[in-house]
């Protein structure tokens, strides 16, 4: 059974990002947009400013609506692990 990793604090959510910016490979960001629809893409983040990525489509998340980056489920969404697909 796969076990998944849960990102805790809000530190360690900018620690991955920032990793995951500089390794500049495309990576799978699973996030509910502002009407509350859940989507996954894959992309390059770009840019992290304030509270927001930039994907490289020019595409804005807020950092608070990720409810996973690479598998990494953010702490805030632990309890729909079984929710997110992986589609």
């Amino acid at each position: 059974m796969h076990r998944t990793e849960i990102i805790e604090n809000h530190s360690d959510k900018l620690n991955l990002i920032n990793e995951l910016i500089d390794q500049r490979k495309y990576v799978k960001i699973q996030y509910f947009n502002e009407i509350h629809e859940f989507h996954t893409e894959s992309s390059l983040i770009k840019t992290l400013n304030n509270r927001v990525i930039e994907l490289v489509s020019g595409q804005f998340i807020n950092i608070d609506s990720i409810v996973s980056l690479e598998g990494q489920v953010m702490s805030e969404y632990s309890h729909i692990i079984d929710f997110t697909c992986d589609c």
